[in-house]
Parts: C-alpha cells; sequence; structure tokens
C-alpha cells in the first residue's frame, strides 16, 4: 500500500470514503509517529483534572481515550462544546482542557479553545487542518496527520483522532511512545471486514433499525459505529452501554433490526453470546464483534482479526465503517454524501475555513 492510501491497488476504490477507510492502517502508523515527535520537545504537565471536548466523531474518539488519559489521581470529564460552554473551570491552572475538532470547523469547538484559554486552563487543541479557524485561534495544537477528507463522515479521522490521543496519553502518564503499530494486521483487516459486512448487507435490505452496544471505553466504539450507519446509509442506529442495552432496549428491536454487540474482553463475549442466544428465540439478530479476534456462534466478522489495545478501539471500528458502506451502496447511495448534503451548513454549526 502506497503512504498515501490504496490507488496503486488492483481495484481502486468505487467512492471517496471506501479510498479513505482503506488509508487507515497508514494513517494510524503516520499519526503514531507523528504524535510522538511533536510531543517530544513539549515540557511535562501533570494536571490534577482533564476536560475533554468534543463533539460527533470527536466526541466519541474522546470517550474511548478518555480512560487511558486518566490515571488513578485525576479526574476526566468528557463533554461537548455546549455543555463545556457553560461549565465553570474549576482551578484553572492545575486543569487541562483537551479540544477535539477534525476539521476544525465547530463553531462551539473554537468558542471553546478560546475559553479554556481566557481562563488561564493548561489548553492543547487537536485538529487535521491547521488553516482551520481553531487553529487560528489555539495556542497549543497537536495536528493529525489525516490528509484529504473532505467529507462529513470521517473514518480515517477518528481512526487518527485515537492514534494520536493514544500518544498523548503516553506523554502524559510518562509511557514509552515506541510501541509499534500492527500495520500488517490492520491492512489483513481490511478486506475480511469488507468480505463480512457486503454479506451481512445482503441479508438487511429490510432493516429498520441497528443498536450498538460497548462496555468501558467502547462504549465510544459503539457510538461512533452507530454514527457512521446513520451518516453513511441513512439507517436509525444508536449506541448503548451494554448494561443500557440489556434495561429495556432490547424491546426495541424487532425480527428486522440487528444489534451489534462489541466484546474486549472474555466477559464481554459471553455477556454477547448469552443475550444473542436469548434474542434468537424472539427472531431479533444479535452479533457480537469480538476485538480479540476468537471465533464463535454469534461471531461478526467470522475472522475478525484480534488486536491489543489501544489499537483494538481502531480496528474494532473498521468492519462497522464497512457495513454502512455496504448498506448504503444497496441503497442506491452516494456513501459520502449522507442522505442531507449540506446539512451542517444549513444547521449553522461549522465555520468557513476562512474565518
Amino acid at each position: 500500500m502506497s503512504r498515501d492510501g490504496v490507488q496503486n491497488r488492483e481495484a481502486g476504490p468505487r467512492c471517496l470514503l471506501e479510498g479513505f477507510i482503506r488509508e487507515q492502517p497508514v494513517r494510524i502508523a503516520d499519526a503514531w509517529r507523528g504524535a510522538a515527535e511533536q510531543l517530544a520537545p513539549w515540557g511535562s504537565m501533570d494536571p490534577e483534572r482533564l476536560i475533554l471536548v468534543g463533539s460527533g466523531t470527536s466526541l466519541n474518539a474522546l470517550m474511548v481515550a478518555a480512560p487511558e488519559l486518566a490515571n488513578g489521581y485525576r479526574r476526566v470529564d468528557v463533554v461537548n462544546p455546549r455543555s463545556f460552554l457553560q461549565m465553570p473551570i474549576p482551578s484553572p491552572g492545575t486543569t487541562c482542557v483537551v479540544v477535539l475538532s477534525q476539521t476544525g470547523t465547530s463553531d462551539t469547538s473554537v468558542q471553546s479553545v478560546t475559553r479554556a484559554q481566557s481562563a488561564g486552563a493548561v489548553t492543547i487543541t487537536l485538529t487535521a487542518d491547521l488553516e482551520s479557524p481553531i487553529a487560528q485561534v489555539a495556542r497549543r495544537t497537536l495536528h493529525l496527520p489525516v490528509g484529504d477528507e473532505p467529507v462529513g463522515p470521517k473514518t480515517k479521522g477518528y481512526t487518527v483522532s485515537l492514534a494520536v490521543l493514544s500518544q498523548l496519553s503516553n506523554w502524559m502518564n510518562g509511557k514509552s511512545m515506541d510501541a509499534a503499530v500492527p500495520v500488517s494486521d490492520l491492512d489483513a483487516l481490511l478486506p475480511r471486514a469488507e468480505a463480512a459486512a457486503t454479506a451481512l448487507a445482503e441479508e438487511l435490505d429490510a432493516v429498520d433499525y441497528i443498536a450498538i452496544a460497548g462496555e468501558e471505553r467502547h462504549y465510544g466504539t459503539a457510538q461512533e459505529g452507530s454514527l457512521k450507519i446513520s451518516e453513511i446509509c441513512g439507517v436509525p442506529a444508536a449506541g448503548f452501554t451494554t448494561e443500557e442495552l440489556l434495561h429495556g432496549r432490547l424491546h426495541g428491536l424487532s425480527e428486522r433490526s440487528l444489534c451489534v454487540m462489541i466484546a474486549a474482553t472474555a466477559e464481554h463475549k459471553a455477556t454477547a453470546e448469552h443475550v444473542a442466544a436469548v434474542m434468537q428465540a424472539s427472531g431479533v439478530r444479535i452479533l457480537g464483534l469480538d476485538l480479540r479476534g476468537e471465533a464463535g456462534p454469534f461471531g461478526w466478522p467470522s475472522d475478525m482479526i484480534g488486536t491489543t489495545p489501544p489499537f483494538d478501539a481502531m480496528a474494532g471500528i473498521i468492519p462497522i465503517q464497512w457495513l454502512a458502506m455496504a448498506l448504503a451502496r444497496r441503497r442506491g447511495m452516494e456513501p459520502h454524501r449522507m442522505r442531507y448534503p449540506g446539512l451542517s451548513q444549513r444547521l449553522g454549526i461549522k465555520l468557513a475555513r476562512t474565518a
């Protein structure tokens, strides 16, 4: 694979998003190395409190990264920008605010950076566009080397964000930033996940709802997965913690629905298989996405490649990205355009790049 993506493969991407999905292993590796290089000259920092701020895909990435960023004595809050703009910033000198905005054009995220800096909090801004509105106001920026991604549904932007946030965690907690990125495993996962998603989509032409559940840090993975389903193929979808799924949400599923339960441990897998067996009697389909790559009666993809944290979250989203793509194609949709093109601009939530 070339460093710029997958254009050198025998069959080039059929749409923008396909190319972006295939770029992810290389982009993750570049981001991992690049973040280490950016952080190396930074002075040490040991805040008493972290506030992580983002919206949409950025918020989901922060949710996944939050436990890794935290340590035994830190308090970590993960909030969207509107909530941050309303909350007090206690002890600004010992509070670190991390604002993630991949495009750098989210209006409330830009406001959040300005407010955090004005209050005297240590503020770190992560963005993929160093010419964006958020980069123009930020005093300390950590670049996300995403490359070109001029579409609403972020795929490589999400996984690159996870890679950079993981390295930020390593830096903040004094850990090594030299771990090897499993590029070959991620690259091998791409065709397997695509084939599994294509086959599953063929059985879901009448799907009415997709629920995705995950525990702990993978609640963020579930939220991102449901967001990709809604954005790319327009199917109603929602993400839940596993506990929330079990306490009433299953009643919202029918024989036309699908639920994917993300399993990062043997206990998670056992729970998913139990739920799948129980709901099978009612005609409701539950699949277990085992991030360790272990087979099971309800496993999907059946040949999932196992990876270890923090790379399991980067691998775990790939099958769901492909599923959203496959469902969109079966509906005759252009995946990158979404159901309502230009909606963010009409809602007034994005700033112009030159602002």
